[in-house]
Protein backbone atom coordinates (compact mmCIF):
# COMPACT_ATOMS: atom_id res chain seq x y z
CA UNK A 1 0.00 0.00 0.00
CA UNK A 2 1.34 3.29 -0.96
CA UNK A 3 1.63 6.28 1.38
CA UNK A 4 -0.82 8.32 -0.56
CA UNK A 5 -3.78 5.56 -0.14
CA UNK A 6 -3.03 4.93 3.59
CA UNK A 7 -4.44 8.60 4.56
CA UNK A 8 -6.92 8.17 2.16
CA UNK A 9 -8.43 5.20 4.08
CA UNK A 10 -7.97 6.27 7.78
CA UNK A 11 -10.41 9.36 6.72
CA UNK A 12 -13.00 6.73 5.48
CA UNK A 13 -12.39 5.09 8.63
CA UNK A 14 -13.47 7.83 10.53
CA UNK A 15 -16.14 8.96 8.52
CA UNK A 16 -17.43 5.79 8.69
CA UNK A 17 -17.05 5.46 12.58
CA UNK A 18 -18.98 8.70 12.89
CA UNK A 19 -21.66 7.61 11.17
CA UNK A 20 -22.02 4.14 12.78
CA UNK A 21 -22.46 6.44 16.35
CA UNK A 22 -25.55 7.88 15.66
CA UNK A 23 -27.09 10.58 18.86
CA UNK A 24 -28.74 8.55 21.16
CA UNK A 25 -32.60 8.40 20.53
CA UNK A 26 -35.24 10.31 23.07
CA UNK A 27 -37.58 9.07 25.36
CA UNK A 28 -40.40 6.82 24.08
CA UNK A 29 -43.47 6.11 26.02
CA UNK A 30 -46.73 4.06 25.26
CA UNK A 31 -49.01 6.23 24.32
CA UNK A 32 -47.61 9.64 22.78
CA UNK A 33 -51.34 11.34 22.77
CA UNK A 34 -52.28 10.61 26.77
CA UNK A 35 -50.73 14.37 28.23
CA UNK A 36 -47.91 12.74 29.61
CA UNK A 37 -46.90 12.04 26.14
CA UNK A 38 -47.88 15.33 24.79
CA UNK A 39 -45.62 16.75 27.31
CA UNK A 40 -42.73 14.90 26.33
CA UNK A 41 -42.96 16.25 22.95
CA UNK A 42 -43.26 19.77 24.22
CA UNK A 43 -39.97 19.25 26.39
CA UNK A 44 -38.27 17.59 23.56
CA UNK A 45 -38.02 20.68 21.22
CA UNK A 46 -36.70 22.47 23.94
CA UNK A 47 -33.64 23.42 22.91
CA UNK A 48 -31.63 23.56 26.03
CA UNK A 49 -30.22 20.49 27.28
CA UNK A 50 -30.46 21.04 31.03
CA UNK A 51 -34.15 22.42 30.68
CA UNK A 52 -35.23 19.46 28.80
CA UNK A 53 -33.64 16.62 31.31
CA UNK A 54 -35.19 18.33 34.22
CA UNK A 55 -38.46 18.47 32.60
CA UNK A 56 -37.95 14.69 31.52
CA UNK A 57 -37.28 13.74 35.11
CA UNK A 58 -40.72 15.19 36.13
CA UNK A 59 -42.54 13.46 33.61
CA UNK A 60 -41.21 10.70 34.24
CA UNK A 61 -42.54 10.75 38.27
CA UNK A 62 -45.70 11.09 36.56
CA UNK A 63 -45.52 7.87 34.56
CA UNK A 64 -44.05 6.00 38.22
CA UNK A 65 -47.49 7.07 39.42
CA UNK A 66 -49.03 5.67 36.42
CA UNK A 67 -47.32 2.33 37.38
CA UNK A 68 -45.48 2.31 33.46
CA UNK A 69 -42.09 1.31 34.12
CA UNK A 70 -40.72 1.13 30.50
CA UNK A 71 -41.93 5.18 30.15
CA UNK A 72 -40.58 5.92 32.77
CA UNK A 73 -37.41 4.44 32.40
CA UNK A 74 -36.92 6.28 29.56
CA UNK A 75 -37.71 9.60 30.69
CA UNK A 76 -35.29 8.82 33.75
CA UNK A 77 -32.70 7.13 31.23
CA UNK A 78 -32.79 10.10 28.95
CA UNK A 79 -33.02 13.20 31.58
CA UNK A 80 -29.79 11.41 32.70
CA UNK A 81 -27.66 10.76 29.92
CA UNK A 82 -28.30 14.69 29.07
CA UNK A 83 -27.56 15.43 32.97
CA UNK A 84 -23.94 13.61 31.67
CA UNK A 85 -23.16 15.64 29.11
CA UNK A 86 -23.88 18.74 30.81
CA UNK A 87 -20.87 17.72 32.75
CA UNK A 88 -20.22 18.14 36.83
CA UNK A 89 -22.34 21.00 37.80
CA UNK A 90 -24.43 22.13 40.72
CA UNK A 91 -27.58 21.65 38.59
CA UNK A 92 -26.48 18.55 36.65
CA UNK A 93 -25.57 16.43 39.75
CA UNK A 94 -28.66 17.36 41.29
CA UNK A 95 -30.70 16.19 38.20
CA UNK A 96 -29.23 13.11 38.70
CA UNK A 97 -29.81 12.40 42.39
CA UNK A 98 -33.69 13.24 41.64
CA UNK A 99 -32.98 10.26 39.18
CA UNK A 100 -31.89 7.87 41.23
CA UNK A 101 -35.07 7.10 42.94
CA UNK A 102 -36.65 6.28 39.52
CA UNK A 103 -34.26 4.51 38.21
CA UNK A 104 -34.02 2.03 41.41
CA UNK A 105 -37.95 1.95 41.15
CA UNK A 106 -37.64 0.71 37.72
CA UNK A 107 -35.26 -2.07 38.25
CA UNK A 108 -32.42 -0.02 36.91
CA UNK A 109 -30.18 -0.65 40.16
CA UNK A 110 -26.37 0.85 38.17
CA UNK A 111 -27.85 3.96 36.96
CA UNK A 112 -29.24 4.57 40.36
CA UNK A 113 -26.37 3.73 41.96
CA UNK A 114 -24.38 5.43 39.15
CA UNK A 115 -25.85 8.44 39.73
CA UNK A 116 -25.57 8.56 43.65
CA UNK A 117 -21.83 7.84 43.37
CA UNK A 118 -21.66 11.04 40.69
CA UNK A 119 -23.57 12.96 43.67
CA UNK A 120 -21.08 11.65 46.18
CA UNK A 121 -17.59 12.35 44.27
CA UNK A 122 -19.08 15.50 43.16
CA UNK A 123 -18.90 16.47 47.06
CA UNK A 124 -16.44 14.86 48.38
CA UNK A 125 -14.11 16.56 45.66
CA UNK A 126 -14.70 19.85 46.15
CA UNK A 127 -13.28 22.40 48.56
CA UNK A 128 -16.32 23.96 48.95
CA UNK A 129 -17.53 23.72 52.66
CA UNK A 130 -20.97 25.21 51.74
CA UNK A 131 -21.73 22.52 48.88
CA UNK A 132 -20.15 19.71 50.32
CA UNK A 133 -22.86 20.44 53.52
CA UNK A 134 -25.44 21.35 50.77
CA UNK A 135 -25.06 18.32 48.32
CA UNK A 136 -24.34 15.47 50.45
CA UNK A 137 -27.27 15.35 52.57
CA UNK A 138 -29.28 14.97 48.93
CA UNK A 139 -27.08 12.32 48.48
CA UNK A 140 -28.37 10.50 51.53
CA UNK A 141 -31.92 11.62 50.36
CA UNK A 142 -31.83 9.81 47.47
CA UNK A 143 -30.41 7.07 48.38
CA UNK A 144 -33.17 6.60 50.78
CA UNK A 145 -35.56 6.56 48.35
CA UNK A 146 -33.64 4.37 46.02
CA UNK A 147 -34.17 1.34 48.74
CA UNK A 148 -32.03 -1.04 49.96
CA UNK A 149 -29.50 -1.06 46.78
CA UNK A 150 -28.24 2.00 47.89
CA UNK A 151 -27.80 1.75 51.34
CA UNK A 152 -24.20 1.23 51.05
CA UNK A 153 -23.98 4.61 49.74
CA UNK A 154 -25.23 6.53 53.25
CA UNK A 155 -22.08 5.38 55.17
CA UNK A 156 -19.86 6.72 53.38
CA UNK A 157 -22.33 10.05 52.56
CA UNK A 158 -22.23 10.77 56.42
CA UNK A 159 -18.54 9.84 56.88
CA UNK A 160 -17.76 12.78 53.76
CA UNK A 161 -20.15 14.77 56.43
CA UNK A 162 -17.22 14.60 58.81
CA UNK A 163 -14.65 16.01 57.49
CA UNK A 164 -16.42 19.27 56.48
CA UNK A 165 -13.90 22.06 58.31
CA UNK A 166 -16.74 24.50 58.67
CA UNK A 167 -18.20 23.46 62.26
CA UNK A 168 -22.04 25.42 61.42
CA UNK A 169 -21.99 23.37 58.04
CA UNK A 170 -21.18 20.05 59.41
CA UNK A 171 -23.94 20.33 62.34
CA UNK A 172 -26.29 21.54 59.81
CA UNK A 173 -25.77 18.59 57.42
CA UNK A 174 -25.55 16.42 60.34
CA UNK A 175 -28.99 17.59 61.51
CA UNK A 176 -30.70 17.36 58.36
CA UNK A 177 -29.48 13.93 57.50
CA UNK A 178 -31.03 12.58 60.84
CA UNK A 179 -33.56 14.53 60.08
CA UNK A 180 -34.28 12.15 56.64
CA UNK A 181 -33.47 9.23 58.72
CA UNK A 182 -36.27 9.87 61.18
CA UNK A 183 -38.65 11.25 58.30
CA UNK A 184 -37.97 7.92 56.61
CA UNK A 185 -38.82 5.63 59.16
CA UNK A 186 -35.33 3.86 58.90
CA UNK A 187 -33.56 1.70 61.23
CA UNK A 188 -30.62 4.06 60.58
CA UNK A 189 -29.09 5.37 64.03
CA UNK A 190 -30.49 9.09 64.52
CA UNK A 191 -28.81 9.10 68.12
CA UNK A 192 -25.46 8.39 67.05
CA UNK A 193 -25.88 11.30 64.61
CA UNK A 194 -27.32 13.80 67.42
CA UNK A 195 -24.22 13.03 69.89
CA UNK A 196 -21.72 13.50 66.36
CA UNK A 197 -23.43 16.83 66.07
CA UNK A 198 -23.73 18.08 69.21
CA UNK A 199 -19.46 19.18 69.35
CA UNK A 200 -19.96 20.35 65.82
CA UNK A 201 -22.77 23.16 66.94
CA UNK A 202 -20.75 23.52 70.13
CA UNK A 203 -18.08 25.00 67.66
CA UNK A 204 -20.43 27.09 66.08
CA UNK A 205 -19.69 30.58 66.59
CA UNK A 206 -23.05 32.88 66.37
CA UNK A 207 -24.73 31.69 70.08
CA UNK A 208 -28.41 32.60 68.69
CA UNK A 209 -27.25 29.99 65.88
CA UNK A 210 -26.02 27.37 68.08
CA UNK A 211 -29.38 27.46 70.10
CA UNK A 212 -31.17 27.12 66.57
CA UNK A 213 -29.35 23.93 65.75
CA UNK A 214 -29.42 22.35 69.99
CA UNK A 215 -33.05 22.84 69.50
CA UNK A 216 -33.19 20.81 66.11
CA UNK A 217 -31.34 18.45 67.72
CA UNK A 218 -33.86 18.37 71.09
CA UNK A 219 -36.32 17.86 69.03
CA UNK A 220 -35.08 15.08 67.22
CA UNK A 221 -34.04 12.96 70.96
CA UNK A 222 -37.33 13.70 71.89
CA UNK A 223 -38.81 12.27 68.69
CA UNK A 224 -36.60 9.60 68.78
CA UNK A 225 -37.58 8.75 72.26
CA UNK A 226 -34.50 10.05 74.09
CA UNK A 227 -36.59 11.81 76.57
CA UNK A 228 -33.18 12.35 79.25
CA UNK A 229 -31.03 13.40 76.35
CA UNK A 230 -33.89 15.69 74.96
CA UNK A 231 -34.49 17.51 77.74
CA UNK A 232 -30.78 18.06 78.30
CA UNK A 233 -30.20 19.26 74.98
CA UNK A 234 -32.91 21.67 76.30
CA UNK A 235 -30.87 23.21 79.17
CA UNK A 236 -28.25 23.61 76.70
CA UNK A 237 -30.47 25.79 74.56
CA UNK A 238 -31.16 28.15 77.53
CA UNK A 239 -28.01 28.38 78.41
CA UNK A 240 -26.66 29.63 75.27
CA UNK A 241 -29.43 31.99 75.11
CA UNK A 242 -29.12 33.40 78.87
CA UNK A 243 -25.24 33.83 77.76
CA UNK A 244 -26.01 35.49 74.76
CA UNK A 245 -25.12 39.18 73.57
CA UNK A 246 -28.25 41.58 72.67
CA UNK A 247 -29.65 40.96 69.55
CA UNK A 248 -27.77 42.35 66.47
CA UNK A 249 -29.50 42.15 63.39
CA UNK A 250 -32.38 40.49 61.23
CA UNK A 251 -30.24 37.37 61.34
CA UNK A 252 -30.16 36.83 64.79
CA UNK A 253 -33.53 37.56 65.29
CA UNK A 254 -34.75 34.62 62.58
CA UNK A 255 -32.49 32.55 64.73
CA UNK A 256 -34.01 33.59 67.93
CA UNK A 257 -38.00 33.05 66.47
CA UNK A 258 -36.96 29.70 64.96
CA UNK A 259 -35.70 28.30 68.71
CA UNK A 260 -38.80 30.05 70.38
CA UNK A 261 -40.92 28.18 67.86
CA UNK A 262 -39.22 24.46 68.41
CA UNK A 263 -39.51 25.31 72.07
CA UNK A 264 -42.90 26.11 71.94
CA UNK A 265 -43.43 22.82 69.46
CA UNK A 266 -41.54 20.47 71.87
CA UNK A 267 -43.85 21.06 74.46
CA UNK A 268 -41.45 23.26 76.35
CA UNK A 269 -43.84 26.60 76.59
CA UNK A 270 -42.04 28.07 79.85
CA UNK A 271 -38.58 28.29 78.20
CA UNK A 272 -40.03 29.91 74.92
CA UNK A 273 -41.26 32.16 76.63
CA UNK A 274 -38.34 33.42 78.66
CA UNK A 275 -36.39 33.01 75.15
CA UNK A 276 -39.27 35.34 73.50
CA UNK A 277 -38.42 37.62 75.95
CA UNK A 278 -35.19 38.64 74.67
CA UNK A 279 -36.63 40.30 71.55
CA UNK A 280 -35.95 43.77 71.55
CA UNK A 281 -38.33 45.16 69.07
CA UNK A 282 -42.62 44.32 68.95
CA UNK A 283 -42.38 42.80 65.73
CA UNK A 284 -40.51 39.90 66.55
CA UNK A 285 -41.38 39.54 70.01
CA UNK A 286 -45.29 39.30 68.49
CA UNK A 287 -44.75 36.43 66.39
CA UNK A 288 -42.79 34.79 68.91
CA UNK A 289 -45.88 34.87 70.61
CA UNK A 290 -48.18 34.05 68.05
CA UNK A 291 -46.09 30.68 67.30
CA UNK A 292 -46.13 30.14 71.19
CA UNK A 293 -49.98 30.33 70.91
CA UNK A 294 -50.03 28.15 68.48
CA UNK A 295 -48.58 25.00 69.94
CA UNK A 296 -50.50 26.04 73.11
CA UNK A 297 -53.76 23.42 74.01
CA UNK A 298 -56.98 25.79 74.12
CA UNK A 299 -58.19 27.55 76.30
CA UNK A 300 -57.35 30.71 78.31
CA UNK A 301 -53.67 30.21 77.99
CA UNK A 302 -53.78 30.91 74.14
CA UNK A 303 -56.11 33.52 74.00
CA UNK A 304 -54.03 35.38 76.84
CA UNK A 305 -50.52 35.13 74.63
CA UNK A 306 -52.60 36.24 71.75
CA UNK A 307 -53.79 39.38 73.11
CA UNK A 308 -50.29 39.90 74.35
CA UNK A 309 -48.72 39.67 71.02
CA UNK A 310 -52.07 41.87 69.65
CA UNK A 311 -50.90 44.58 72.46
CA UNK A 312 -47.18 44.52 70.87
CA UNK A 313 -48.42 44.73 67.11
CA UNK A 314 -50.06 48.12 68.10
CA UNK A 315 -46.22 49.19 68.78
CA UNK A 316 -45.05 48.04 65.03
CA UNK A 317 -43.88 50.84 62.85
CA UNK A 318 -42.76 49.19 59.89
CA UNK A 319 -45.84 48.74 57.52
CA UNK A 320 -44.90 45.37 55.87
CA UNK A 321 -43.96 43.73 59.25
CA UNK A 322 -47.50 45.03 60.54
CA UNK A 323 -49.25 44.07 57.79
CA UNK A 324 -47.70 40.18 57.90
CA UNK A 325 -48.11 40.51 62.08
CA UNK A 326 -52.10 41.15 61.37
CA UNK A 327 -52.54 38.46 58.99
CA UNK A 328 -50.57 35.83 61.90
CA UNK A 329 -52.75 36.85 64.40
CA UNK A 330 -56.44 36.51 62.73
CA UNK A 331 -54.83 33.29 61.35
CA UNK A 332 -53.84 32.60 65.71
CA UNK A 333 -57.30 33.76 66.33
CA UNK A 334 -58.88 31.82 64.08
CA UNK A 335 -57.36 28.65 65.01
CA UNK A 336 -58.11 29.24 68.41
CA UNK A 337 -61.97 29.38 67.75
CA UNK A 338 -62.94 32.75 67.70
CA UNK A 339 -63.04 34.22 64.31
CA UNK A 340 -65.10 37.07 65.69
CA UNK A 341 -61.72 38.33 67.27
CA UNK A 342 -59.97 37.26 63.81
CA UNK A 343 -61.55 39.11 61.74
CA UNK A 344 -60.78 42.42 62.84
CA UNK A 345 -56.75 41.68 62.00
CA UNK A 346 -57.77 40.37 59.01
CA UNK A 347 -59.54 43.45 58.10
CA UNK A 348 -56.57 45.48 59.56
CA UNK A 349 -54.31 43.45 57.48
CA UNK A 350 -55.82 44.19 54.19
CA UNK A 351 -56.30 48.20 55.25
CA UNK A 352 -52.31 47.85 55.68
CA UNK A 353 -51.85 46.37 51.88
CA UNK A 354 -53.98 48.81 50.08
CA UNK A 355 -52.84 52.04 51.63
CA UNK A 356 -49.39 50.66 51.03
CA UNK A 357 -49.24 50.20 47.41
CA UNK A 358 -44.70 49.39 47.49
CA UNK A 359 -46.05 47.04 50.39
CA UNK A 360 -48.09 45.11 47.83
CA UNK A 361 -46.11 44.92 45.30
CA UNK A 362 -43.56 43.06 47.13
CA UNK A 363 -45.89 40.22 46.48
CA UNK A 364 -45.15 37.93 49.33
CA UNK A 365 -47.01 39.93 51.96
CA UNK A 366 -50.02 40.30 49.92
CA UNK A 367 -49.97 36.27 49.35
CA UNK A 368 -50.00 35.92 52.69
CA UNK A 369 -53.05 37.96 53.60
CA UNK A 370 -55.05 36.11 50.88
CA UNK A 371 -54.20 32.73 52.04
CA UNK A 372 -55.16 33.94 56.03
CA UNK A 373 -58.49 35.69 53.98
CA UNK A 374 -59.01 32.17 52.56
CA UNK A 375 -58.83 30.11 55.31
CA UNK A 376 -61.14 32.00 57.32
CA UNK A 377 -63.49 32.10 54.01
CA UNK A 378 -64.09 35.81 53.75
CA UNK A 379 -64.31 35.39 49.81
CA UNK A 380 -65.66 39.47 49.86
CA UNK A 381 -62.36 40.34 51.60
CA UNK A 382 -60.58 38.30 49.29
CA UNK A 383 -62.16 40.32 46.03
CA UNK A 384 -61.72 43.98 47.55
CA UNK A 385 -57.70 43.30 48.14
CA UNK A 386 -57.30 41.88 44.53
CA UNK A 387 -59.12 45.15 43.09
CA UNK A 388 -56.75 47.42 44.89
CA UNK A 389 -53.83 45.53 43.35
CA UNK A 390 -51.28 47.89 42.22
CA UNK A 391 -50.64 46.00 39.15
CA UNK A 392 -52.09 43.11 36.82
CA UNK A 393 -49.00 40.23 37.49
CA UNK A 394 -49.17 41.03 41.07
CA UNK A 395 -53.72 40.93 41.44
CA UNK A 396 -52.57 37.27 39.62
CA UNK A 397 -50.22 36.06 41.82
CA UNK A 398 -51.90 36.61 45.02
CA UNK A 399 -55.28 35.70 43.61
CA UNK A 400 -53.51 32.32 43.03
CA UNK A 401 -52.34 32.40 46.51
CA UNK A 402 -55.88 32.81 47.86
CA UNK A 403 -56.83 30.06 45.07
CA UNK A 404 -54.49 27.74 46.75
CA UNK A 405 -55.60 27.85 50.03
CA UNK A 406 -59.47 27.55 49.18
CA UNK A 407 -58.32 24.30 47.50
CA UNK A 408 -56.91 23.33 51.00
CA UNK A 409 -60.20 24.11 52.59
CA UNK A 410 -61.85 22.03 49.90
CA UNK A 411 -63.89 24.92 48.21
CA UNK A 412 -63.24 24.19 44.73
CA UNK A 413 -65.77 26.44 42.96
CA UNK A 414 -64.55 29.55 44.64
CA UNK A 415 -61.12 28.89 44.01
CA UNK A 416 -61.18 28.39 40.13
CA UNK A 417 -63.52 31.87 40.36
CA UNK A 418 -60.55 33.08 41.76
CA UNK A 419 -58.19 31.72 38.95
CA UNK A 420 -60.48 32.53 36.74
CA UNK A 421 -59.39 36.42 38.27
CA UNK A 422 -56.02 35.17 37.81
CA UNK A 423 -56.52 34.19 33.90
CA UNK A 424 -58.24 37.34 33.08
CA UNK A 425 -54.90 39.26 34.94
CA UNK A 426 -52.49 37.40 32.87
CA UNK A 427 -53.67 38.73 30.00
CA UNK A 428 -53.27 42.30 30.29
CA UNK A 429 -49.56 41.85 33.03
CA UNK A 430 -47.09 44.07 31.44
CA UNK A 431 -44.39 41.51 32.90
CA UNK A 432 -44.01 37.69 33.72
CA UNK A 433 -47.25 36.58 32.19
CA UNK A 434 -46.30 33.84 31.32
CA UNK A 435 -44.72 32.38 34.50
CA UNK A 436 -47.73 33.24 36.08
CA UNK A 437 -49.93 31.00 33.30
CA UNK A 438 -47.80 28.66 34.57
CA UNK A 439 -49.50 28.84 38.12
CA UNK A 440 -52.50 29.17 37.05
CA UNK A 441 -51.86 25.79 35.39
CA UNK A 442 -51.30 24.23 38.54
CA UNK A 443 -54.17 25.43 40.16
CA UNK A 444 -56.32 24.23 37.72
CA UNK A 445 -54.84 21.12 38.10
CA UNK A 446 -55.30 21.21 41.42
CA UNK A 447 -58.98 22.25 41.66
CA UNK A 448 -59.46 19.58 38.62
CA UNK A 449 -60.64 22.29 36.16
CA UNK A 450 -58.28 20.44 33.12
CA UNK A 451 -60.18 22.51 30.09
CA UNK A 452 -59.26 25.68 32.02
CA UNK A 453 -55.63 25.00 32.47
CA UNK A 454 -56.01 24.01 28.40
CA UNK A 455 -57.27 27.34 27.82
CA UNK A 456 -54.13 28.74 30.30
CA UNK A 457 -51.88 26.54 27.76
CA UNK A 458 -52.46 27.96 24.68
CA UNK A 459 -52.22 31.17 26.06
CA UNK A 460 -48.40 30.99 26.52
CA UNK A 461 -46.08 31.82 24.54
CA UNK A 462 -42.53 31.07 26.05
CA UNK A 463 -41.45 27.38 25.13
CA UNK A 464 -40.07 26.63 28.48
CA UNK A 465 -42.19 27.79 30.42
CA UNK A 466 -45.35 25.97 28.52
CA UNK A 467 -43.21 22.91 28.86
CA UNK A 468 -43.04 23.14 32.00
CA UNK A 469 -46.98 24.10 32.63
CA UNK A 470 -47.79 20.61 30.34
CA UNK A 471 -45.72 18.44 32.18
CA UNK A 472 -47.19 19.93 35.27
CA UNK A 473 -50.55 19.39 34.49
CA UNK A 474 -49.96 16.19 33.06
CA UNK A 475 -48.17 14.66 36.32
CA UNK A 476 -51.30 15.77 38.24
CA UNK A 477 -54.48 15.01 35.82
CA UNK A 478 -53.15 11.79 34.09
CA UNK A 479 -52.33 9.76 37.27
CA UNK A 480 -55.21 11.60 38.57
CA UNK A 481 -57.91 10.29 36.50
CA UNK A 482 -59.04 13.79 35.45
CA UNK A 483 -58.28 13.22 31.57
CA UNK A 484 -60.80 12.36 28.91
CA UNK A 485 -60.26 11.98 25.24
CA UNK A 486 -61.70 15.01 24.66
CA UNK A 487 -59.53 17.07 27.03
CA UNK A 488 -56.23 15.11 24.97
CA UNK A 489 -57.78 16.44 21.65
CA UNK A 490 -58.09 19.50 22.79
CA UNK A 491 -54.64 19.92 24.99
CA UNK A 492 -52.61 18.49 21.23
CA UNK A 493 -54.64 21.01 19.31
CA UNK A 494 -53.71 23.93 21.58
CA UNK A 495 -50.02 22.69 21.58
CA UNK A 496 -50.30 22.27 18.29
CA UNK A 497 -51.70 25.61 16.89
CA UNK A 498 -48.23 27.12 18.94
Amino acid sequence: MTPRVLPALLVLVALSSCRSAPEPAGPTVGDETTFLGLAVAEAAALEDDASRAGIYALIASGYRELGDRESMLSLAGAALRLARESGQTDESIRLRLSLAPLLAAGGDDASALAALEAGLEYAASSADALLRATILPLVVQSALRSDEPARPVLRRAVDEVYVIEDAGLRAEALIRIAELYQAGGTLLSVTGLIQQAIPAVRSTPDAFRRATLFARLAELALASGEARLGDRLVDIVMSELEDAPALDGEAQSEELLATVSRLAGIGRPSQALAAADLFGSPGPAARALIAIAASSGPGGTRLELLRRAADLAAGIADAATLVEVNAELALGFHRAGTDRLALPYADAAVRGLLANPPVYARVAPAGRVAAALATLDEVQAISDLLAGAPDEYVRGVVAVRAAEQLVLAGRIAVADDFLTVALIASDQASYLADELRREIVGGFAGTGSVRLAIRTVERMDDPLLRARAVAELAVVAEPGGLVTAIHRADLASALSAR
